[in-house]
């Protein structure tokens, strides 16, 4: 009897093209906290945060102000706070990882790994991984595969870091201070990267120090204080 409840349901799985974007103006973040705090100690007070895709926005604030806690807290990485955390409309847990790229300010790497295994094992490990841009990339910027990570300038090193991440597929990107410590030189390949190769429906969130000749970058600044 078809008008009969089934006791299961199938789950459908959809996968959508490289050209399928989400509708502009929906709402990708969705941040209130009362209180930002790491351990016992307050960070930020009646921290909120709206960002509606595409929007590219840049998180700025002094050393110790909370930037990276409000990151990790995006990112899934923090599960204990009070308030309400949700990536396209739904509550920030493990599961929004699917949507969400997350670079830390000091990105874990195989330092004996070459560039061509990395790109191979991030090929592997991350679903959607598009392995042609990834070698697109590194060889827009002139770098030879067969060399190891340990082999690399700590600014070719932060570009190929970089590159592996923006290679992903996710509706979300957060990155904390990926310009951080690097030279002009390697700041502007970076910046160049994300111009050229990021598609226009993604939405990003950096935070960063290094306002200076990124403003492009971005559609709007954020203040934690």
């Amino acid at each position: 009897n078809m008008t009969e409840m089934p006791e299961t349901e199938d789950a459908i799985f959809v996968k959508f093209g490289e050209k399928a974007y989400l509708p502009s103006g929906k709402i990708v973040v969705n941040y209130e906290l009362p209180e930002l705090t790491i351990g016992d100690r307050i960070l930020a007070k009646n921290v909120s945060l709206l960002v509606r895709g595409p929007e590219k926005v840049c998180i700025i604030g002094k050393n110790g102000c909370g930037k990276t806690t409000l990151m990790r807290t995006l990112a899934g990485m923090i599960q204990k706070y009070k308030g309400s955390v949700k990536i396209n409309g739904r509550t920030n847990t493990w599961e929004t990882k699917e949507v969400v790229c997350y670079y830390p300010s000091n990105p874990y790497y195989d330092v004996n790994a070459t560039l061509e295994q990395t790109i191979k094992l991030y090929s592997a490990l991350y679903h959607g991984y598009n392995q042609e841009l990834a070698y697109e990339m590194f060889e827009q910027f002139g770098f030879d595969l067969s060399f190891r990570m340990n082999q690399l300038s700590k600014g070719k090193c932060a570009l190929a870091m970089f590159i592996l991440q923006l290679s992903k597929s996710p509706q979300l990107y957060i990155f904390d201070e990926p310009f951080s410590g690097i030279d002009i030189k390697t700041r502007s390949q970076m910046k160049e990267a994300l111009l050229r190769h990021v598609r226009p429906d993604i939405t990003y969130l950096i935070s960063t120090h290094e306002i200076t000749d990124m403003e492009s970058l971005f559609d709007r600044i954020v203040l934690v204080k």
